[in-house]
C-alpha cells in the first residue's frame, strides 16, 4: 500500500513539474489571453484619459481654463465692437492681472489670449459659459460678483446700457447664481452714476496728443495702467471708481 502511494505521489509531482516547465516557457499561452480574447486588445494611448489631456490643442486647453471662460463671456457682450479699441486694452490688462495673481507669465499665453479677446475662439453659448464659470468658482462668490460688475464696466464704456446689453447681463448673473439683492444693488448704482453723464464727443487722437502720446493705443494702455483696475486683488477693487475714470478719459 505504501509503495502504491509513493508511485501515485511520484506521478503527481512529475505532472506538476511538466506543467510548470510549460508555463515558464510561455506564461501568456493561456486561452484567457489568446489573440482572439478581448484581454489581448492592443493598448491605444489615444484612449488613455491622462494622455488625451496632454495632446489637446493648446487653444482648446486654454479655452477650458477659468481665464479662458471669462474672456469668452466678455467677448460675447453686445456692442463691444463700438468700443473695440479700449475694450482690447482693458481685456489685455484684465488677463495680465489675473495671471499675475496666479503667479503665471502672460507671455506663455499671448496667442490664446488674443484669440479669446477678439472672439475668434469659443464653442459654447453664453449660458453654458456662465455655468462653467460657476462650477470653476463655486466657492468664490465675491469673485463672481466682481466679474459681473466688471461686465457692467465694459457695458458702460459708451455711457449707457441698452436692452440687449441688459439681457446679456441678466443671463450671466442668473447663471452665476448671484443673490438678487447683490445684483440689483450693483446695477442700480451704475445706472444712477452713468445716466446723467454727457455723451462723449472727444477725438481720441487729439486727447492722446494732448497728453503727450503720438499713438492713442499707447495712451490708453498708460491710462488703464494708472487707474490700476484689478478685480482679482485682495483689496477692494473699486470697480465703479475705475469705470468712471475710464469713461472720463475717452
Amino acid at each position: 500500500m505504501e509503495i502504491l502511494l509513493l508511485v501515485i505521489a511520484g506521478i503527481v509531482v512529475y505532472f506538476l513539474y511538466q506543467e510548470l516547465n510549460k508555463y515558464l516557457k510561455n506564461p501568456l499561452s493561456s486561452n484567457k489571453y489568446s489573440k482572439n480574447s478581448t484581454y489581448a486588445k492592443e493598448y491605444n494611448i489615444k484612449e488613455d484619459p491622462y494622455e488625451t489631456e496632454k495632446i489637446l490643442d493648446p487653444m482648446e486647453k486654454f479655452a477650458n481654463t477659468e481665464l479662458g471662460v471669462m474672456l469668452a463671456i466678455c467677448a460675447q457682450f453686445p456692442n463691444r465692437q463700438n468700443m473695440q479699441e479700449i475694450y482690447r486694452v482693458i481685456m489685455q490688462d484684465f488677463a495680465t492681472k489675473y495671471l499675475h495673481e496666479k503667479g503665471q507669465d502672460k507671455a506663455l499665453y499671448v496667442d490664446e489670449i488674443n484669440k479669446m479677446i477678439d472672439g475668434d475662439f469659443y464653442k459654447s453659448d453664453l449660458i453654458d459659459l456662465a455655468k462653467k464659470f460657476l462650477t470653476m468658482s463655486y466657492a468664490e462668490y465675491k469673485k463672481r460678483l466682481r466679474f459681473v460688475e466688471f461686465l457692467l464696466l465694459l457695458i458702460y464704456l459708451d455711457g449707457e446700457i441698452d436692452e440687449q446689453e441688459k439681457e446679456f447681463l441678466l443671463d450671466v448673473a442668473a447663471n452665476l447664481e448671484l443673490d438678487n439683492q447683490d445684483f440689483n444693488e450693483i446695477y442700480s448704482i451704475y445706472e444712477e452714476k452713468f445716466k446723467n453723464l454727457p455723451k462723449k464727443e472727444n477725438n481720441l487722437d487729439e486727447v492722446a496728443k494732448n497728453h503727450g502720446f503720438e499713438d492713442r493705443e499707447a495712451y490708453l494702455k498708460q491710462r488703464i495702467d494708472e487707474i490700476g483696475l484689478n478685480i482679482f486683488g485682495v483689496k477692494n477693487p473699486a470697480i465703479l471708481d475705475s469705470a468712471l475714470k475710464i469713461r472720463e478719459m475717452l
